[in-house]
Protein backbone atom coordinates (compact mmCIF):
# COMPACT_ATOMS: atom_id res chain seq x y z
CA UNK A 1 0.00 0.00 0.00
CA UNK A 2 0.93 3.42 -0.48
CA UNK A 3 2.73 5.71 2.15
CA UNK A 4 1.56 9.30 2.79
CA UNK A 5 4.05 12.07 2.34
CA UNK A 6 6.61 12.47 5.41
CA UNK A 7 5.04 15.80 6.07
CA UNK A 8 1.44 14.47 6.66
CA UNK A 9 -0.27 12.42 8.86
CA UNK A 10 -1.66 9.03 7.92
CA UNK A 11 -4.58 7.40 6.78
CA UNK A 12 -5.76 4.32 7.88
CA UNK A 13 -9.40 2.64 5.90
CA UNK A 14 -11.55 -0.32 7.84
CA UNK A 15 -14.47 -1.20 5.15
CA UNK A 16 -16.79 -4.19 5.20
CA UNK A 17 -20.33 -4.97 5.05
CA UNK A 18 -23.22 -3.47 7.10
CA UNK A 19 -22.88 -4.80 10.68
CA UNK A 20 -19.34 -6.10 10.41
CA UNK A 21 -18.42 -3.43 13.08
CA UNK A 22 -16.60 -1.08 11.09
CA UNK A 23 -17.73 2.12 12.96
CA UNK A 24 -16.74 0.26 16.71
CA UNK A 25 -13.04 -0.45 15.04
CA UNK A 26 -12.84 2.61 13.94
CA UNK A 27 -13.46 4.45 16.96
CA UNK A 28 -11.84 1.85 19.48
CA UNK A 29 -8.42 2.86 16.91
CA UNK A 30 -8.86 6.15 17.25
CA UNK A 31 -8.85 5.75 21.29
CA UNK A 32 -6.05 3.64 20.78
CA UNK A 33 -3.75 5.67 19.08
CA UNK A 34 -4.71 9.11 21.24
CA UNK A 35 -4.41 7.39 24.40
CA UNK A 36 -1.60 4.87 24.18
CA UNK A 37 0.73 6.33 21.26
CA UNK A 38 -0.03 9.94 21.72
CA UNK A 39 -0.95 10.66 17.91
CA UNK A 40 -4.01 12.88 17.34
CA UNK A 41 -6.53 11.26 15.26
CA UNK A 42 -9.49 12.03 13.48
CA UNK A 43 -11.99 9.57 13.18
CA UNK A 44 -14.60 9.72 10.50
CA UNK A 45 -17.64 7.17 9.26
CA UNK A 46 -18.25 8.05 5.70
CA UNK A 47 -21.07 9.24 4.56
CA UNK A 48 -21.13 11.43 7.71
CA UNK A 49 -18.09 13.34 9.55
CA UNK A 50 -18.93 16.80 9.34
CA UNK A 51 -22.74 18.46 8.77
CA UNK A 52 -23.11 18.51 5.37
CA UNK A 53 -22.14 15.08 5.10
CA UNK A 54 -24.50 14.17 8.16
CA UNK A 55 -27.04 15.88 5.92
CA UNK A 56 -26.46 13.59 3.09
CA UNK A 57 -26.25 10.52 5.35
CA UNK A 58 -29.33 10.98 6.09
CA UNK A 59 -30.96 10.88 2.43
CA UNK A 60 -28.71 8.56 1.39
CA UNK A 61 -29.88 6.15 4.01
CA UNK A 62 -33.84 6.63 3.91
CA UNK A 63 -34.89 3.77 2.33
CA UNK A 64 -37.86 5.14 1.40
CA UNK A 65 -36.64 7.57 -0.96
CA UNK A 66 -36.24 5.72 -4.48
CA UNK A 67 -32.81 6.15 -6.71
CA UNK A 68 -30.96 4.75 -8.67
CA UNK A 69 -27.00 3.54 -8.17
CA UNK A 70 -25.95 7.10 -9.97
CA UNK A 71 -27.70 8.97 -7.72
CA UNK A 72 -26.35 7.25 -4.71
CA UNK A 73 -22.76 7.60 -6.09
CA UNK A 74 -23.28 11.18 -6.92
CA UNK A 75 -24.20 11.83 -3.42
CA UNK A 76 -21.40 9.26 -1.67
CA UNK A 77 -18.87 11.71 -3.97
CA UNK A 78 -20.30 14.59 -2.71
CA UNK A 79 -20.27 13.57 1.05
CA UNK A 80 -16.54 12.38 0.32
CA UNK A 81 -15.51 15.75 -0.97
CA UNK A 82 -16.70 17.08 2.15
CA UNK A 83 -15.50 14.67 4.61
CA UNK A 84 -11.70 14.55 2.76
CA UNK A 85 -11.74 18.56 3.21
CA UNK A 86 -11.67 18.14 6.57
CA UNK A 87 -9.81 14.74 7.05
CA UNK A 88 -6.89 16.84 4.80
CA UNK A 89 -6.53 19.26 7.59
CA UNK A 90 -5.60 16.83 10.07
CA UNK A 91 -3.35 15.16 7.75
CA UNK A 92 -1.19 18.51 7.06
CA UNK A 93 -1.06 18.67 10.94
CA UNK A 94 0.66 15.24 11.04
CA UNK A 95 -2.48 13.92 12.90
CA UNK A 96 -3.45 10.11 11.61
CA UNK A 97 -7.31 9.77 10.22
CA UNK A 98 -9.01 6.74 10.73
CA UNK A 99 -12.44 6.11 8.54
CA UNK A 100 -14.93 3.84 8.59
CA UNK A 101 -15.30 3.41 4.61
CA UNK A 102 -14.30 4.99 2.13
CA UNK A 103 -14.67 5.12 -1.83
CA UNK A 104 -13.86 0.97 -1.89
CA UNK A 105 -17.74 0.80 0.10
CA UNK A 106 -19.31 2.52 -3.36
CA UNK A 107 -17.48 0.47 -5.68
CA UNK A 108 -18.65 -2.81 -3.73
CA UNK A 109 -22.39 -1.44 -3.22
CA UNK A 110 -23.08 1.02 -5.99
CA UNK A 111 -20.74 -0.76 -9.02
CA UNK A 112 -21.35 -4.41 -7.83
CA UNK A 113 -23.85 -4.73 -5.61
CA UNK A 114 -26.59 -2.54 -7.27
CA UNK A 115 -25.41 -3.55 -10.80
CA UNK A 116 -28.31 -4.07 -13.38
CA UNK A 117 -26.22 -5.15 -15.89
CA UNK A 118 -22.73 -7.54 -16.65
CA UNK A 119 -19.82 -7.85 -14.47
CA UNK A 120 -18.38 -6.12 -17.15
CA UNK A 121 -20.16 -3.44 -17.21
CA UNK A 122 -20.13 -3.58 -12.95
CA UNK A 123 -15.83 -3.20 -13.78
CA UNK A 124 -17.16 -0.26 -15.78
CA UNK A 125 -18.94 1.19 -13.18
CA UNK A 126 -16.41 0.96 -10.51
CA UNK A 127 -13.35 2.67 -13.00
CA UNK A 128 -15.95 5.43 -13.21
CA UNK A 129 -16.28 5.54 -9.19
CA UNK A 130 -12.19 5.91 -9.18
CA UNK A 131 -11.80 8.28 -11.97
CA UNK A 132 -14.94 10.54 -10.01
CA UNK A 133 -13.67 10.42 -6.59
CA UNK A 134 -10.12 11.39 -8.11
CA UNK A 135 -11.31 13.96 -9.31
CA UNK A 136 -13.23 15.22 -6.00
CA UNK A 137 -10.19 14.41 -3.29
CA UNK A 138 -6.66 13.65 -4.49
CA UNK A 139 -3.96 11.37 -4.16
CA UNK A 140 -3.86 10.87 -0.84
CA UNK A 141 -7.42 9.50 -0.35
CA UNK A 142 -7.06 7.01 -2.80
CA UNK A 143 -4.10 5.27 -1.96
CA UNK A 144 -4.90 5.17 2.33
CA UNK A 145 -1.89 3.50 4.22
CA UNK A 146 -3.62 0.68 5.39
CA UNK A 147 -6.78 -1.40 4.69
CA UNK A 148 -8.74 -3.74 6.15
CA UNK A 149 -12.18 -5.48 5.22
CA UNK A 150 -13.69 -7.27 8.02
CA UNK A 151 -15.81 -10.14 6.82
CA UNK A 152 -18.62 -11.92 8.92
CA UNK A 153 -21.66 -14.37 7.43
CA UNK A 154 -25.00 -13.17 6.66
CA UNK A 155 -26.66 -14.84 9.91
CA UNK A 156 -24.17 -12.96 12.04
CA UNK A 157 -24.61 -9.89 10.64
CA UNK A 158 -28.44 -9.59 10.84
CA UNK A 159 -28.49 -9.91 14.84
CA UNK A 160 -25.84 -7.67 15.22
CA UNK A 161 -28.42 -5.44 12.87
CA UNK A 162 -31.34 -6.21 14.54
CA UNK A 163 -29.32 -5.64 17.97
CA UNK A 164 -29.61 -2.05 17.42
CA UNK A 165 -33.19 -1.69 18.35
CA UNK A 166 -35.92 0.07 15.92
CA UNK A 167 -35.95 2.23 13.19
CA UNK A 168 -38.33 5.35 12.00
CA UNK A 169 -37.21 4.52 8.42
CA UNK A 170 -35.77 1.53 6.34
CA UNK A 171 -31.94 1.44 5.90
CA UNK A 172 -31.75 1.67 2.13
CA UNK A 173 -29.22 -0.69 2.31
CA UNK A 174 -29.53 -3.28 5.52
CA UNK A 175 -33.02 -3.73 4.83
CA UNK A 176 -31.97 -5.62 1.30
CA UNK A 177 -32.35 -9.12 1.16
CA UNK A 178 -29.79 -11.92 1.21
CA UNK A 179 -29.01 -11.93 -2.51
CA UNK A 180 -28.38 -8.37 -2.20
CA UNK A 181 -26.02 -8.53 0.85
CA UNK A 182 -23.78 -11.95 -1.25
CA UNK A 183 -23.61 -9.46 -4.02
CA UNK A 184 -22.26 -6.56 -1.68
CA UNK A 185 -19.86 -9.81 -0.14
CA UNK A 186 -18.75 -10.05 -3.87
CA UNK A 187 -17.93 -6.28 -4.05
CA UNK A 188 -15.90 -6.90 -0.89
CA UNK A 189 -14.14 -9.89 -2.55
CA UNK A 190 -13.83 -7.65 -5.59
CA UNK A 191 -12.20 -4.91 -3.63
CA UNK A 192 -9.90 -6.94 -1.00
CA UNK A 193 -7.84 -8.07 -4.11
CA UNK A 194 -8.15 -5.20 -6.30
CA UNK A 195 -6.49 -2.93 -3.79
CA UNK A 196 -4.22 -5.55 -1.83
CA UNK A 197 -6.61 -5.33 1.46
CA UNK A 198 -6.02 -7.43 4.90
CA UNK A 199 -9.14 -9.79 5.10
CA UNK A 200 -10.03 -10.26 8.63
CA UNK A 201 -12.63 -12.36 9.67
CA UNK A 202 -14.87 -11.58 12.46
CA UNK A 203 -15.87 -15.37 13.20
CA UNK A 204 -13.18 -17.62 14.14
CA UNK A 205 -13.25 -21.19 12.70
CA UNK A 206 -15.15 -22.85 16.14
CA UNK A 207 -18.08 -20.53 14.60
CA UNK A 208 -17.50 -18.14 17.34
CA UNK A 209 -18.06 -14.42 16.82
CA UNK A 210 -14.38 -12.60 17.74
CA UNK A 211 -14.74 -10.29 20.70
CA UNK A 212 -14.39 -6.34 19.74
CA UNK A 213 -11.01 -6.61 21.27
CA UNK A 214 -9.77 -9.19 19.33
CA UNK A 215 -10.53 -8.25 16.01
CA UNK A 216 -9.52 -4.64 17.39
CA UNK A 217 -6.03 -6.40 17.69
CA UNK A 218 -5.74 -7.86 14.68
CA UNK A 219 -6.79 -4.22 12.98
CA UNK A 220 -3.52 -3.02 14.79
CA UNK A 221 -1.14 -5.55 14.10
CA UNK A 222 -2.57 -5.53 9.93
CA UNK A 223 -2.11 -1.47 10.72
CA UNK A 224 2.06 -2.70 12.20
CA UNK A 225 0.80 -1.15 15.43
CA UNK A 226 1.81 -3.04 18.75
CA UNK A 227 -0.40 -5.26 19.32
CA UNK A 228 0.63 -6.98 22.23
Amino acid sequence: MASSNKEFGKYFVIEGNDGTGKSTQAELLGQYLQNQLGIETFVTHEPGGVPIADALREIIKNGELERDADTNILMFTAARHEIWKRARQSLQLGHYVISARNYYSTIAYQAIAERTGSFLQAMEKADEIVALTRQYTDDLYMTPDGLVVLQMPTFTRRLNIGSRGRVDTPDTFESRGDEFQHRVDDGYDYVAEKFNAVRIDTVGRDNRQKTIEEVHIEIRKAFGFDAK
